[in-house]
């Protein structure tokens, strides 16, 4: 093993949200209700593949990612429950325009993460927020006032003393862990340590650093969550606020868009059969129903991935046929909650004394802390400034406010292709957001499937050479016929970005067209297929092509509309950091959504199994503090948005895992490291997603690193090979 000495685990105290997912309508099910998977469906198809990948998050994402690379071909199939792919990474939009994340909402890492670095490529918007202390004010939520800062930092200095000492026995546990000489809780280890909260000002700096972190206080947290090794950690500093207003997801929607192959979305796993006594049987037989026409495929496979969040794994026990063996003695984790609130307010009345610190900390009661009492501003910045946001890389995107441009290029004529090419030249960085197209559809024809790929240059000649493109939509279209444009869904279309006087080519197609064309794309052979020109870019171009990458030879003139706005200067910021120092990319941003005039507060798991489903009456009672602290005339909000609860997500149940207390890390690594073998000594099951990733437990990149060792794993086994997963980011 090529360890560190004694060094398995990675957590950013204060990082706050790791990782969250989607809602869906599966029901839940006691584990001793064996569901029936396709036996009762009448419409059932068998197919064969070597793997199937289960849930399209970031993890399984990168598995799918990883099997396509291999030299070998390896078929596979990537199946996701819900409507989307991103997992736990999940935006909205708030009535004012602004985007915010419902889950995981930090990058922990800068250089060197791969997050990090996919963040940067796509010139995501980023705020540092550090990962030692925080910057913030903290008040007494019975008097209103502020506490000295100079008390303050001398109280958060002797925490983080203390948590120091904690690390230490951190490393101790973890060095000792085969003597199985127990697991103290971290509160434990805390007052051994010197740290004894005496007061609502201690209380409450702890809670923002523990129970923050680990959704539990304390007396629920392992010691085996630390020794914290950041002096040791593997990437550039920094803790990241995503502020992007792509959102988060955005990273994994633009992996996914990079498959060969797309995911089947809206497909659910309802049962898994693994350990057949009838070796004429595939090892795995994985049932799921497509959940829009109830019609249920079972795929008969040679191993499975399960990318699933821990809590599926508990509560979901039900869909393995037969159960995980030993899961329920071998797993060291349980599932904690988060409950994100945001509060929009007319103004942004906590920016008033000139500090625009990025918390709020209200030092409450012993029973009432927790209840909303750290508060992280959504709003820093100058608005009257901000003609422009400004990202991790000094690149400015346009704030929600601000209108894009548009460059439209009627249709005279109506002549139809399955597919049009054409080029794209920029006076100036801009990035391309959608795009509108005429299709010959009516809205009462069936919705017609567009594929959208460019690459950079000029396409040449009739291309039918996929590999140069990339993939950057892929959805369906209902046609409104062909004097109309029909918009492409932004959410689902993957910006581009051409650099000021580059060439970009874009081609944009029906996927299956029909023979005759019926419902094809609206291209001109009578317009000029040159120089039509919006402010900073112009068309030139187009062809024509007969079905997905199959030349025609017709000169076609694009026609629709292309929506942009002015972009980045990545590449050439990317140079310069080439020459000078690593700081030049990492983010700098002074600015998190200034003007949103937004707030949002966090409950961890006590306070969510006690508060339940949170109430507009009881979401306006975590907003009395601040009133006692600001006035009540102010403390108005003009909106109030509360996450629905991961806990209860079927696809989740819950926000992330944590180590039990009394936890023996030998059984994580019997569980997770290692495959469930069949009674033929098959390897089946390969145990993925971000808690198997142990040096980066529930971190993004945690999820992206288990999905790549979970695919070599199975790579390996399926030529007859062992891959050493201790030799994998995840155990060093």
């Amino acid at each position: 093993m090529s360890l560190r000495p004694c060094l398995f685990f990675v957590l950013v105290v204060g990082a706050g949200i790791r990782l969250s997912s989607g809602k869906s309508f599966l029901r839940r099910r006691d584990a001793a209700d064996q569901t029936t998977g396709c036996r009762e469906v009448a419409d059932v198809i068998e197919r064969s593949v070597d793997v199937v990948v289960i849930g399209a998050g970031m993890s399984g994402i990168k598995a799918a990612k990883t099997l396509e690379e291999h030299a070998t071909p390896i078929s596979y199939v990537l199946l996701e429950a819900s409507d989307r792919v991103g997992g736990r990474m999940r935006k909205h939009t708030l009535p004012n325009g602004y985007v915010v994340e419902d889950g995981a909402n930090w990058i922990i890492g800068g250089k060197g993460n791969p997050i990090y670095e996919m963040a940067v490529d796509l010139d995501m918007a980023l705020y540092d927020q550090g990962s030692e202390y925080f910057d913030w004010k903290v008040y007494s939520s019975t008097t209103g006032q502020a506490y000295d800062e100079a008390l303050v930092r001398t109280r958060e200095s002797d925490f983080h003393e203390a948590l120091k000492c904690v690390n230490e026995r951190g490393w101790g546990a973890w060095c000792r862990r085969m003597l199985k000489e127990g697991d103290p809780s971290v509160r434990v280890v805390l007052d051994e340590c010197g740290w004894n909260p005496t007061d609502a000002l201690d209380d409450a700096i702890e809670w923002s650093y523990i129970d923050w972190g680990f959704t539990y206080p304390a007396n629920k947290v392992s010691i085996f969550s630390y020794p914290d090794y950041s002096e040791t950690e593997p990437f550039g500093e920094g803790s990241f606020l995503v502020s992007d207003q792509r959102g988060f997801q955005f990273i994994p929607e633009t992996l996914a868009h990079t498959l060969l192959q797309d995911p089947k979305l809206e497909t659910e796993v309802v049962l898994i059969e693994w350990d057949n006594l009838d070796l004429n049987l595939a090892p795995a037989r994985v049932h799921a129903i497509n959940r829009r026409d109830g019609s249920c495929t079972i795929y008969n496979a040679n191993a499975v991935i399960p990318t699933v969040s821990i809590g599926v794994l508990e509560q979901r026990q039900d869909i393995f046929s037969p159960p995980l063996k030993d899961f329920a003695s071998k797993n060291t984790f349980e599932m904690g909650s988060f409950q994100k609130i945001f509060y929009t307010f007319e103004e942004a009345f906590w920016k008033d004394d000139g500090t625009d610190r990025e918390f709020i900390n209200v030092a409450m009661p012993r029973e009432d802390r927790g209840k909303c009492s750290l508060w992280l501003s959504l709003d820093k910045g100058n608005e009257s400034s901000s003609v422009s946001m400004t990202n991790a890389t000094g690149i400015e995107h346009s704030p929600p406010q601000q209108q894009p441009l548009i460059l439209n290029i009627p249709n005279t004529d109506g002549k139809k292709s399955p597919g049009i090419m054409f080029n794209i030249d920029s006076s100036a960085p801009i990035v391309i957001e959608t795009l509108y197209i005429h299709t010959v559809a009516q809205h009462t024809d069936p919705p017609v499937e567009i594929e959208v790929f460019t690459k950079q240059g000029s396409y040449i000649d009739f291309e039918t050479e996929p590999n140069p493109w990339t993939k950057v939509f892929h959805g369906s279209v209902v046609g409104l016929g062909p004097a109309t444009l029909t918009k492409l869904d932004e959410d689902i279309f993957v910006p581009i970005s051409i650099q000021s006087g580059a060439k970009q080519a874009v081609y944009v197609s029906i996927k299956t067209p029909m023979k005759r064309c019926s419902n094809c794309l609206l291209g001109n052979k009578v317009q000029s297929t040159n120089n039509r020109e919006g402010d900073m870019l112009k068309v030139d171009g187009g062809i024509g092509l007969t079905d997905l990458f199959v030349s025609a030879g017709n000169k076609r003139a694009f026609t629709g509309a292309i929506v942009y706005h002015m972009g980045s200067r990545l590449k050439e910021e990317k140079e310069k950091g080439e020459e000078g120092t690593d700081e030049d990319l990492l983010a700098s941003s002074t600015e998190i959504l200034p003007g949103s005039r937004t707030l949002f507060c966090t409950l961890v798991t006590p306070q969510v199994e006690m508060v339940g489903e949170v109430s507009k009456e009881e979401a306006m009672s975590f907003l009395t503090p601040l009133k006692t602290i600001y006035g009540s005339d102010r403390v108005v909000p003009s909106n109030i948005y509360a996450v629905a609860q991961w806990k209860d997500s079927p696809w989740t149940f819950g926000s992330y895992a944590n180590w039990k207390v009394g936890s023996d890390p030998s059984s994580y690594y019997e569980l997770m490291n290692e495959p469930q073998r069949d009674m033929h000594g098959r390897s089946v099951i390969f145990l993925g997603g971000s808690a198997a990733c142990l040096a980066h437990l529930e971190l993004v990149q945690g999820a992206y690193y288990a999905g790549e060792m979970k695919a070599l794993q199975v790579l390996a086994y399926l030529e007859g090979e062992k891959y050493d997963a201790w030799k994998h980011l995840c155990n060093k």
